[in-house]
Parts: C-alpha cells; structure tokens; sequence
C-alpha cells in the first residue's frame, strides 16, 4: 500500500488504514487525489475504494454528534430525499407487509420510518441529538434512540427489517458494525442497505468539482458492497436502484433530468448484460439466511 502523509495539522486526529477487505497491507492506486480530507485509494486486489489516510473514528462522532443536522434546517433532508424514501419504503413493505418491527440506523429527521404505518413498531437510531427531538415530535409512536451503533441499547434478535440510508459510507468500521447489526435481526429478517454507487457519482462529482466530505470512509459499488456482506455472513437476496436525489427537487427541469439519466442507465445496464453498472444509488436487500419461498425482487 502507497504510505501517504496524513494531511491537516494534528496528526493525532488522522489514521492510515488497510484494506478490509483483503484482511491486509496491499497495494493500491490513488484515484481522488486529496490533500485536505484524505485521499480515495482503490485496492489493487479486490477493487474496494475507500479513505486513506482518514479521520479517526473520535472525530467522526464528535461530528455527527454535534455538528450533522445541528447546523442544517430540517427541511432541507425533508424534501431533498422524499421520493426515494417513499420508493424504498414500498419496496421493503412489498417484501415484508407486516406489521412487524423497523430499525432504522442513521435515522436523521425520521422521514423514512414516518413512510412506514403506525401499526409498525419503528424503531431509529441517530447520533444527532437535534434530529433525535425532531423525529420524536414528529413521530410520538415511534422510539429514537439517540447514540452511536457501536454502543447504543438495541435488543437482539428483535426486528424484521433494519434499514440504513446514506449511512453505510460513513461506518469507519463497516465490518464490526454489520456484525452487530446482523445480531437485531429476527431469523428470516432483511437488511436494506443504500449507498451511492461510486462507479457512477465518483466520476460525476469529479466532473462538477464536487469533493466528499472528509466524513466519506468508504465509496462503494454494488459489487464492493456484496462483498462486505458476504465477508459478515449476510447474503444477498435483491436489489433496488434509485435515482440521483433531485429527482425530488422542486425544480421541474432537475427532475426531469434526473429521471431521464435514472432510465438510460438503468437501460444501458440491461443491454450490457450488467457489465456497465452505473446506477446512481442502489440498495441491497441481505439476510442471514436464504430466503425460503419469497421473491423481493
């Protein structure tokens, strides 16, 4: 691996890390050169692409803790994400009609557990004090749990689905906290994890100047993603493709376009045999066990 010197001024708040994947120190080939957030590096052996060198995971909670939605008014996320929120809640109620019981981890202004009915119990799980108090007036029937999955109160074994939207890339320890997640599912629950598919915003964000935050640890692709939950012992049992977020803006011509670049590259893959993959966000559905009998797709 390319040893890189840890930008910023305290080297204290940085770490060089490996790849997870591989299990090991392996080479790898920058393809975002960054100097202020870390760069993105991409393994030359399994194709995994994350931050190296990155923030601690310390500083990472102290962000999402304190800074995260406390300086953003909420209406922003409120509209921003609907539409795929509302397409990602159909298709896991098609999958699990219920009533059953919701975790959703990462679970912000609580806009998609409020796309689930109330004889759900629904369940988030956000860092964000000020998002915790405005999911909770929103939905009184619902918990919110406020702390970080790595040491929040969840019990085990007791939810049908567990959802993790615009989550998954900021888990500095994706494979420890897939572990943990496995355990809330009840025998035959899915987890349903969404990511923007790096294939394809990497190369759009570089194209509009647009870096990651320096809270991006890793930046997946559907393929990368499988193997995460593999290597956890979750297999995959479908998926779901969404469109860019603005396909909920309230510009008619940002949705039109989004819509429009959501169907070409949804029909380039089906023409390509799905080689060329390029779905702006995706969604992969996983359990513990095979599925017995029952069709997500």
């Amino acid at each position: 691996m390319t040893k890189l010197q840890a930008p910023g001024s305290s080297l204290e708040a940085w770490e060089e890390v490996d790849c997870i994947l591989c299990g090991r120190d392996t080479q790898t080939r920058v393809v975002w050169s960054d100097e202020e957030r870390g760069h993105i590096v991409r393994c030359g052996e399994c194709g995994l692409c994350y931050r190296n060198p990155r923030r601690r995971e310390e500083y990472l909670l102290r962000h999402f803790e304190e800074k995260w939605t406390e300086g953003i008014q909420s209406f922003l996320l409120e509209e921003y994400r609907q539409e795929n929120l509302r397409r990602l809640a159909h298709w896991v109620l098609r999958a699990h009609p219920g009533p059953g019981a919701i975790l959703d981890v990462g679970s912000s202004y609580g806009n998609l557990l409020a796309q689930f009915p109330e004889t759900w119990r629904r369940v988030g799980l956000e860092p964000s004090q000020k998002a915790c108090r405005i999911s909770q007036e929103r939905l009184p029937g619902a918990q919110i749990i406020h702390g970080a999955l790595g040491s929040a109160p969840v019990p085990e074994r007791a939810f049908d689905v567990i959802t993790m939207v615009d989550t998954i890339y900021y888990l500095p320890h994706p494979l420890r906290d897939l572990t943990r997640l496995t355990g809330f599912l009840k025998p035959g629950g899915t987890m349903f994890l969404e990511a923007p598919n790096f294939a394809n915003r990497g190369k759009v964000y570089r194209w509009l100047g647009h870096g990651f935050e320096d809270t991006w640890m890793y930046f997946y692709t559907p393929v990368t993603l499988g193997k995460i939950l593999k290597k956890v012992g979750l297999k995959l049992v479908a998926r779901m493709d969404l469109p860019g977020h603005r396909v909920g803006s309230g510009n008619p011509g940002a949705r039109l376009i989004t819509r429009a670049e959501f169907a070409l590259l949804k029909a380039l893959r089906k023409l390509s045999g799905g080689r060329i993959d390029l779905a702006p966000h995706f969604v992969l559905g996983a359990q513990v066990e095979a599925l017995r009998g029952e069709n997500l797709n």
